[in-house]
């Protein structure tokens, strides 16, 4: 073989290596890029779930209008966005009825308003589906439907959310003492919910909480001492 003939030999299968070698980095991109791309509609899947969770599971007593507004909005848009192998069929309900809800909620409109919480079981259930809200608005600032003003307000919201949640239960246990005549049960219950709402009461709203509590306190404590000063 003479030396022209080897060096064009030697020449193509380096040519060849590096085509394949070429090929084979392309399709390990072309495999890393699916497997990101899965990995993030399988977490935007999930982070559908998640709101979703949080949205049927706090009533609106607890939850700011404004926050669930951009919940639902940010569920909806996500699911336009997902391929259809990454949507269930509660995906697509919920779609069809969060569009719905939606149009509800830029109208002011809250359907469960009233409903509180009065028992332990519900209240842990909306403080679990509180607990998610900051991490899920974060989300929103990422992508643009927040600004850091509004989601640092949004948390002391959501802190107040936290804090009636507890007020409500214990409202409701001075409530059965009263109807048993233990009053002096249901003034400790009254007490321990002026101590949760005071933990936040930097938030205007806390303010008229406080205030009837306080009046209800004294009102028992009245009827507590003239009681005792007649026995």
């Amino acid at each position: 073989m003479s030396a022209d003939t080897w060096l064009y030999s030697a020449m193509g299968l380096l040519l060849a290596l590096l085509v394949v070698i070429i090929g084979i980095g392309i399709v390990r991109w072309y495999q890393e890029r699916e497997r990101q791309r899965h990995a993030l509609h399988e977490q935007l899947q999930r982070r559908c779930h998640r709101i979703g969770e949080v949205v049927k599971g706090i009533p609106d007593r607890y939850i700011p209008l404004e926050s669930k507004t951009w919940l639902v909005q940010y569920l909806l848009d996500t699911v336009s966005t997902l391929p259809k192998a990454y949507l269930d069929a509660e995906l697509e309900k919920d779609f069809i009825e969060y569009n719905q809800l939606l149009g509800e909620l830029k109208q002011g409109q809250q359907a469960t308003l009233k409903d509180r919480i009065s028992n332990e079981e519900q209240l842990e259930r909306v403080e679990q589906a509180l607990k998610a809200l900051p991490s899920l608005l974060k989300a929103m600032i990422a992508h643009g439907l927040a600004d850091k003003a509004s989601a640092r307000y949004q948390t002391e919201l959501i802190r107040f959310r936290f804090a009636l949640a507890h007020h409500d239960l214990l409202l409701k246990r001075a409530r059965d003492a009263l109807d048993n005549d233990r009053r002096a049960r249901a003034l400790e219950y009254y007490r321990e919910a002026l101590i949760e709402v005071e933990k936040v009461s930097s938030h205007t709203e806390s303010e008229p909480v406080i205030e009837g509590l306080k009046n209800t306190i004294k009102q028992l404590e009245d009827q507590l001492f003239k009681r005792n000063s007649s026995e």
